[in-house]
């Protein structure tokens, strides 16, 4: 399980409108960060769930973008982005993606139609 990828998994399905996609994705990886957590007792896994838990918080509508950055900046989950130099540019550059989904598909979480807005 890789905080990462997941991350840039989701910016694929915002940049496409894709918000259903994105959730479905988020709870599917909850629910094996929970079964793996009880399978192998880690805490690695315990903390993969909290971080996946904001990010579906912040795609649900309940966290706004920059909050969850703020969120995940903490220190806990400093070690699952071993392979980003600096993860609050990373971080703040997946909200600006997310700001810019919302705005740009009109997205009025936690309901959505996934039509761009003004495009013919």
């Amino acid at each position: 399980m890789n905080l990462e990828l997941d991350i840039e998994q989701i910016r694929t399905f915002l940049l496409m409108g894709d918000v259903g996609s994105a959730v479905k994705w988020m709870e599917k990886r909850l629910t094996r960060a929970k079964f793996m957590q009880m399978a192998t007792k880690k805490q690695v896994y315990a903390d993969l769930q909290e971080a996946y838990g904001l990010l579906l918080e912040m795609l649900k509508g309940k966290l706004s973008p920059d909050d969850m950055v703020t969120k995940l900046l903490d220190p806990m989950y400093a070690n699952m982005f071993g392979n980003i130099e600096d993860v609050e540019v990373y971080l703040n550059n997946f909200a600006f993606y997310a700001r810019y989904s919302i705005d740009r598909y009109n997205v009025d979480y936690p309901n959505y139609d996934q039509k761009r807005c003004g495009d013919q």
